[in-house]
């Protein structure tokens, strides 16, 4: 992987500047990365309790190349972790093969909006999304996502994976942090958008040890833009 990995971010830093003063998803940046093999690197680590080490380091070397790469694939390696230890057998051996196919990018959208930018998401009895979320990163570019969805009576949030097909739309004027535009972190409205799986139990975002690798991993990804 070194090879074709030095070559990526090569190319991934050169083209950052241009990226970030006329923004879009960096699809290119990361179909480099997938094709270095940094997308599913990290699968099977989380389930065999390997070292991190390098993890962190791929993730650092990433987002020096380019902040709003590292933001996405911070959240990919989020999504694939959660998949992995909290996604039933039959949704965790799909995905992660559609992952090895080169079908997909994650990401872990967790935010709720602010006031006056919209009700946030709920699962609906039909087993449907519906709602705001806010600083979506990778919105209207990644594939799917697993999504945070409160409860209004209190009950700790629960993770759910959507496809991020027509029904997710995307406020692409909402999100234009210098340096970040690129990764495409906006407000995101879901509307009856079908829920493919609930990962785990309520809280499950916030499971440890898992919490904690996703806060090293985002840590490593800043580390590395600064």
């Amino acid at each position: 992987m070194t090879a074709l990995l030095d070559q990526a971010l090569a190319a991934i830093a050169e083209g950052a500047a241009a990226l970030d003063r006329e923004p879009r998803y960096p699809r290119e940046a990361l179909a480099a990365l997938g094709d270095a093999g940094v997308l599913t690197a990290t699968i099977g680590a989380g389930r065999e309790g390997a070292p991190v080490d390098a993890e962190w380091e791929l993730v650092r070397r990433v987002a020096a190349a380019d902040a709003s790469v590292g933001r996405i694939l911070d959240g990919h390696l989020n999504a694939v972790e959660r998949l992995e230890v909290a996604a039933a057998p039959a949704v965790r051996d799909a995905e992660l093969a559609k992952l090895e196919g080169g079908e997909r990018v994650l990401g872990v959208w967790g935010a709720d909006p602010g006031g006056g930018e919209g009700p946030p998401a709920r699962i609906a009895p039909e087993g449907t999304l519906s709602g705001v979320k806010t600083f979506c990163s990778g919105a209207g570019g990644i594939d799917a996502a697993l999504v945070m969805v409160g409860e209004d009576d209190g009950t700790p949030p629960r993770l759910v994976l959507v496809e991020c097909d027509t029904t997710v739309e995307v406020d692409r004027d909402w999100y234009r942090a210098a340096g970040l535009r690129a990764s495409e972190s906006h407000r995101v409205s879901f509307n009856a958008t079908p829920i493919l799986a609930i990962l785990g139990e309520p809280g499950e975002l916030a499971r440890e040890p898992w919490f904690s690798r996703d806060a090293m991993r985002t840590a490593a990804s800043w580390a590395g833009m600064v």
